[in-house]
């Protein structure tokens, strides 16, 4: 396995790329003032991703150890391709667009960008989103593991457990909705069937949607690792390890009341 100290350094020396890109994504959205409703979308997913990444960076050496080299690796491919993401839409964002002597982006050929713009503009916003949902996940979870090794109380440890657990198979429901939407929308007859679209509009289109489904690919296998390391099992087992002394007992269905006592290793139990 990785040396966590080497898995936590690769992972801010692409952060800092990334991070920066995303601000600049963010920095031209936020001037645009007359784009469509698609663009406060991307907007929030910019200034979302912006957060994820900067909570990224304090993972520390020690819960990426605990998370595994799995998701180690797949959290630094992810953030190399939202790197990527963020350049391609600013770059496309900014033809788009005009900038006049007041600083501020106008949207330009409302008329000609019409149907496939749109198209690739939700196209750009799901992207966006999916980079979002994994980098969110690998926070929250990594979050919940750095709680258990910080030995917080018992009440906070249950709620993080469930509230990681049931965040992380949220997002594995919406990938997969998503992957199965695009690879229907990414066939031949979708991408052709309009008259009026240019071959630069189909060709930009069909990119679009490429793009989108590597970005999905790649979540998925995340999202499903992170979805088993929230597991109480799983959080028990790496709690032993790290040698946390608080116990924890769940009710029925690994929810309802608890009782914990500070003076064991992490035990999770259901109640009857």
């Amino acid at each position: 396995m990785a040396d966590p100290l080497s898995v936590s350094a690769a992972v801010v020396s692409l952060v800092v790329p990334t991070l920066h890109g995303a601000r600049l994504l963010l920095d031209d959205l936020e001037k645009i003032t007359n784009a469509p409703e698609t663009v406060a979308q991307l907007t929030g997913e910019a200034k979302s991703i912006s957060k994820y990444l900067s909570l990224l960076k304090g993972i520390g050496a020690p819960v990426w150890s605990s998370l595994g080299m799995n998701i180690g690796d797949q959290s630094k491919a992810t953030i190399q391709s939202c790197e990527e993401a963020c350049s391609t839409i600013r770059s496309d964002i900014l033809r788009w667009t005009k900038r006049p002597a007041s600083g501020k982006l106008s949207w330009i050929d409302r008329v000609k960008v019409g149907f496939f713009r749109d198209q690739q503009l939700q196209a750009y916003f799901d992207r966006l989103r999916t980079h979002r949902l994994s980098l969110q996940s690998v926070v929250g979870v990594a979050t919940l593991y750095s709680s258990i090794r910080n030995s917080q109380t018992n009440n906070e440890i249950r709620d993080l457990v469930t509230a990681a657990s049931d965040r992380t198979q949220t997002e594995v429901a919406v990938v997969q909705r998503k992957l199965e939407e695009v690879q229907l929308r990414s066939t031949p007859e979708s991408t052709t069937s309009n008259e009026d679209a240019t071959e630069y509009d189909r060709d930009a289109i069909a990119t679009s949607l490429e793009d989108l489904l590597e970005a999905l690919k790649l979540s998925q296998p995340l999202l499903r690792e992170l979805l088993s390391r929230s597991d109480p099992a799983e959080v028990e087992r790496n709690a032993q390890k790290s040698g946390t002394t608080t116990t924890i007992t769940f009710g029925t269905n690994d929810r309802g009341m608890q009782v914990g006592v500070s003076h064991g290793q992490i035990q999770f139990r259901s109640g009857s």
